[in-house]
């Protein structure tokens, strides 16, 4: 049994129609008339070997491993023939154009007419192409096939092939016998895996009712939470406009808190302000107060200065009296002196004339009265003028104490003077501080109704604060309140809504799981069914080549 497989012939058909498709490809792409030539060419050669080959196979016996292959060249027969209506419409057109270069080249007397002798030109060309075609055939067949007789095998090489496939064949056997027990041992085994399978599909659709109901459980619970959650999520948009007009309430209660801050801080800048003035007016209270002390003890102060210089005064004024008696007392003795100056110096030029005189007589006299005269009228003489330089003593000690009298005097009266002008001086002082005094107390009386003002108006701020405080701070604690019960009341919502989505997604994904083990089971048990039925035809096949060997 030499005979091919079917598979490898199959195969080299597959090539070929390749080979086709892929010079029908190239003739699309070159479209030029050389290019025809050689698809043409090339498709002849094509069909004409394909043609053999499907005879060659036709003669083949068919094994039951070969229908399939059989069965796929029958299907792909209709693309041949499209591949065989082109290439007999190529070659339509490629003899046309032939022909009709063909006629232009000849001679205008040559020339055929539009007919040959009452027949058309078409049927003409056909028949001879296909007598000039036939003729090629019946040469090729008959002439070129004679050739001398050349053999390519020996006897001796025939005897070693007989053997060689006689050994092949025992092999074959061996492993033939050998591949029947495995056969039959995969039989047992996938005999008894169907009944495994079996056994468990019947588990597994049991399993998939089961899960089917749970499925529909599910499916109702899933409808019944989303009600729930439809309901919930109404409350919870209630639940959000309340929140959102809760949020307004509170806008609005801070932007009033806002205001009433502002107004309060208004209130304690100006308590402030109020409160800084009374400090200050406190502070010029105790300046005035202190400058008031102060003047005070300068007034002490002047008047006991004023009293020491009424004292001072007084006892000037006294010396000044006696000053100015003693004054008269020593214009008087001045007076007297002067008097007795003029008689002095009457006396002293009475005296110079006498001595002059007493000169001229002593001269003239010298010789006559020595003895006598000269110790009486000596005696006399110097006992005057002893009394008139006594006198002179006495008009010069005089003169010196008047005119010490004179500068006490002098300062004396400086002093009445400065004393005179301080006293001016201290009480238009004294009036000074007179008029400061008075109006320090009148400016003093006017800050103390300030104050008294002012801290009644801080006193009424302070309570009117003190009321606002507290309604401010009860309609926050209310609001509060409030506001935490809206959120414990969400919370709960929120809290629900959380846990029915939860419960929701477990639920989606033991469904997801469950469909993906359903899934999974199916595929496998497909899997499985592909496997064993591939198996069979592998078995089958084995079979039938056995039986055919």
């Amino acid at each position: 049994m030499m005979t091919a497989p079917a598979p490898a012939v199959a195969v080299q058909i597959r090539t070929k129609k390749t080979l086709l498709l892929q010079s029908l490809k190239i003739m699309k792409k070159e479209p030029s008339a050389t290019q025809q030539k050689k698809s043409t060419k090339l498709s002849s050669k094509t069909t004409a070997k394909l043609s053999t080959k499907l005879l060659i196979t036709e003669g083949t016996p068919v094994d039951a491993a070969d229908t399939e292959n059989h069965l796929e060249i029958k299907v792909e027969e209709p693309a041949d023939a499209t591949l065989l209506d082109n290439i007999l419409f190529l070659l339509y057109s490629f003899l046309l154009y032939f022909s009709k270069t063909l006629f232009i080249t000849l001679p205008d007397d040559t020339q055929p007419g539009p007919d040959f002798y009452g027949l058309p030109w078409k049927p003409v060309v056909f028949t001879v192409l296909f007598g000039f075609v036939s003729f090629v055939v019946f040469f090729w067949k008959t002439i070129l096939v004679v050739k001398d007789r050349v053999y390519q095998v020996n006897e001796q090489q025939i005897s070693q092939k007989v053997n060689n496939f006689t050994k092949e064949n025992e092999e074959l056997k061996q492993k033939l016998s050998n591949y029947e027990q495995k056969m039959k041992e995969q039989v047992k085994e996938i005999m008894k895996q169907n009944m495994i399978l079996s056994d468990e599909a019947t588990k597994y659709k049991d399993k998939m009712k089961l899960l089917e109901k749970v499925k529909e459980l599910l499916d109702e619970r899933a409808k019944s939470l989303h009600v729930m959650l439809e309901s919930e999520r109404e409350q919870k948009a209630k639940n959000q406009d309340l929140i959102m007009e809760n949020k307004k309430l509170i806008e609005k209660l801070k932007e009033v808190i806002s205001v009433n801050t502002s107004e309060l801080s208004e209130l304690q800048i100006v308590l402030n302000e109020a409160k800084l003035r009374e400090e200050k007016v406190k502070l010029e209270c105790c300046r005035l107060q202190k400058e008031n002390t102060m003047l005070k003890k300068k007034k002490e102060q002047l008047q006991q200065e004023v009293k020491d210089w009424s004292t001072s005064h007084a006892e000037l004024s006294e010396q000044i009296k006696s000053f100015e008696k003693s004054q008269k007392d020593l214009q008087v003795a001045l007076s007297h002196k002067e008097d007795t100056i003029n008689a002095l110096t009457n006396c002293i030029t009475q005296l110079n004339w006498l001595q002059c005189e007493s000169e001229s007589e002593d001269q003239n006299r010298e010789d006559e009265s020595d003895e006598l005269t000269n110790g009486e009228v000596a005696g006399d003489r110097n006992k005057k003028i002893k009394d008139q330089i006594k006198q002179m003593m006495d008009v010069s000690r005089t003169q010196t104490t008047i005119s010490v009298v004179e500068e006490d005097l002098k300062l004396l009266q400086l002093k009445l003077r400065a004393s005179m002008s301080t006293n001016c001086n201290l009480e238009d002082q004294i009036k000074k501080l007179e008029s400061n005094c008075s109006s320090l107390q009148s400016s003093k009386v006017g800050l103390e109704e300030e104050c008294k003002t002012l801290r009644q108006k801080v006193e009424i701020l302070n309570e009117l604060y003190q009321q606002n405080e507290m309604a401010l701070q009860k309609k926050l604690s209310q609001e509060e309140y409030e506001r935490l019960e809206k959120e414990q009341r969400l919370s709960a919502a929120e809290e629900k809504v959380v846990s029915t989505v939860e419960e929701v997604k477990n639920y989606k994904r033991r469904i997801e799981e469950m469909e993906e083990e359903l899934q999974k089971t199916e595929r496998s048990f497909k899997n499985q069914i592909v496997c064993k039925r591939r198996k069979l035809m592998i078995i089958g096949s084995k079979l039938v080549l056995q039986k055919e060997l």
